[in-house]
């Protein structure tokens, strides 16, 4: 199933609480944003399935790194600001330059989970 929460951890709680509800062999809920997060985590422990559904998510808030310390988020997916922004800049000089901007750029990700959470604090 795939539901939009429109970044709103109330509204995501409501919708995972939902899908598990109609699909009782979710195993695996993966969230587009930390800010959604939580409220999936919220829905998951009501259900009687904390800590017992895979859960991953986007992003390094503070509340997904506790949850995933805390067991209830499996992983979630770190960007990198600092290279987004630099690509962003570099663009822009290109740009004002009439130099041929590229389609894409890799800014890469790391993968957060309990073994290294810490580190992004």
């Amino acid at each position: 199933a795939e539901e939009n929460a429109n970044n709103d951890p109330t509204l995501a709680q409501t919708v995972a609480a939902d899908i598990l509800s109609k699909h009782q062999n979710v195993e695996v809920l993966l969230v587009t944003d930390d800010q959604m997060a939580d409220g999936v985590v919220q829905a998951a422990k009501a259900a009687g399935r904390g800590g017992k559904i895979v859960i991953v998510s986007f992003g390094t808030g503070s509340k997904t790194l506790d949850s995933i310390l805390d067991g209830n988020i499996v992983a979630t997916v770190a960007q990198n600001p600092d290279v987004i922004g630099a690509r962003g800049i570099e663009s822009l000089y290109m740009m004002l330059n009439d130099e041929s901007v590229p389609d894409a750029y890799d800014t890469g990700t790391r993968l957060v989970t309990i073994q290294n959470a810490s580190q992004f604090r």
